[in-house]
């Protein structure tokens, strides 16, 4: 990028953080992270892409040629520029050759649709008993290895997987419904539920679910743990925190939102969201004041494409899908967002969801800032690569709107390997491209 005087020059050290628009090109903005320029992106149709730093906007032009730079009356910088022109042309002519000879089209260039997606195996029965309704569906998955992952479902129950073959469910509760799990290890998990009594958790260690723990206040609906020693779960009203050892007292979210999402880096970097799309970020100490990310199409601030599925692999890095096949990424303290999903978005596919069954119809998993997987609940897979999203693949025979089967959890452990559970008892595993 051409660097030229409209640019100010750069802020001073301690300003605060934020986008700056480009002045040589209106799509393209640099971020000022208080010191330095250390983030650049670029608006497309489909939403923000990264793009390499490239000189930065306050870097001096090159020097003018001194004493130094001249040997023999010549200038070594017109010699190099007369060098690179002259490349410039070879490979130019070598292109020209090349397609004129071999083909007429034009190569392609990486656009968002043209990830390579990964390779998923043929669904397995892990729970033959699911029916796809909302007391016998696997419902969420959670994979901190290639060897170990923990499944829950609605009905209560919990089956394992050990790398090679997955194990007996078991009940956890008779009583009540599963609607989470986090595993920061394979020797420990922590399960949220509800029936009409209230809320509960439970914890896995060392191979045995323990009794479950009753919690005063709203059902908890989600929850993320980083260790056996952080754990954050919220729900209507509620956000709590687990030390390993006790629950914090009873603590509402910031404003009194009801919070859907939940996800942690670290104990000291977490975000959740609302159903209305509100965002709050705590920082090892306290919850932010909640921001608004978007408005739906009526205008107004709504459940129509909420937040259903929330990843943080990294510190100040995180990716989140709704209802309408919609990403949402948080990085450097800013959002953007795009459609990944047009198979969801279709408006034939809303309705069908809506009148068919109500479940969460996306998921997401990150393992880095540029591996994500996202799976949709007509069966699904999209991946994403730092930059851009590969197109929706079919992963889910079993994923039919006209039954109520959905694809509904999916989770990563790397890049090589990921799990997707659905609502008919299966699960189908990801172990590379």
């Amino acid at each position: 990028m051409a660097v030229n005087d409209a640019w100010p020059k750069p802020p001073t050290a301690g300003t605060a953080p934020g986008w700056r628009t480009d002045p040589n090109r209106a799509n393209d903005s640099w971020y000022w992270d208080g010191q330095t320029w250390t983030g650049r992106r670029r608006w497309t149709a489909t939403g923000f892409v990264e793009l390499p730093m490239g000189p930065a906007p306050d870097e001096p032009k090159a020097a003018k040629p001194t004493a130094t730079t001249k040997r023999h009356g010549l200038d070594i910088r017109s010699v190099v520029i007369a060098v690179v022109v002259v490349a410039l042309a070879a490979v130019a002519v070598a292109l020209i050759t090349r397609y004129a000879t071999t083909s007429s089209t034009s190569p392609q260039t990486s656009t968002p649709g043209a990830v390579s997606p990964l390779v998923w195996a043929a669904p397995v029965a892990v729970d033959p008993a699911a029916r796809h309704t909302v007391s016998g569906q696997l419902e969420y998955v959670s994979c901190p290895s290639a060897s170990f992952c923990m499944v829950v479902g609605g009905d209560g129950k919990a089956t394992s997987f050990d790398g090679h073959s997955w194990t007996r469910a078991v009940s956890i509760d008779r009583t009540a419904s599963i609607h989470a799990v986090s595993c920061p290890s394979s020797g420990f998990c922590l399960a949220v539920g509800g029936n009409a009594n209230g809320g509960f958790v439970v914890t896995y260690r060392g191979g045995v679910w323990g009794r479950r723990t009753d919690l005063v206040g709203p059902q908890p609906v989600a929850v993320t743990c980083t260790s056996d020693r952080f754990c954050v779960v919220v729900g209507n009203g509620l956000l709590r925190t687990y030390d390993g050892t006790r629950w914090s007292s009873s603590t509402t979210s910031p404003s009194r939102i009801a919070l859907r999402t939940v996800a942690c880096e670290s104990a000291t970097f977490c975000l959740a969201t609302s159903p209305r799309n509100a965002a709050t970020e705590y920082d090892g100490h306290l919850w932010s004041l909640p921001t608004y990310l978007h408005v739906n199409r009526t205008g107004k601030r709504g459940d129509d494409n909420a937040i259903v599925s929330m990843s943080c692999p990294a510190a100040g890095f995180c990716m989140a899908t709704d209802a309408e096949g919609n990403a949402y990424r948080y990085r450097d303290h800013s959002w953007s967002s795009g459609s990944i999903d047009t198979a969801l978005a279709s408006n034939a596919n809303q309705s069908a969801l809506g009148m068919a069954f109500d479940v969460q119809p996306t998921s997401v998993s990150c393992t880095s800032t540029s591996f994500c997987v996202a799976v949709d609940a007509l069966g699904n897979a999209m991946t994403y690569d730092g930059n851009a999203w590969s197109s929706p693949v079919k992963v889910d025979p079993a994923a039919d709107l006209r039954t109520g089967a959905t694809l509904d959890s999916v989770a990563c452990a790397s890049p090589t390997f990921c799990v997707a559970v659905d609502s008919s008892g299966n699960a189908l595993i990801a172990t590379g491209r």
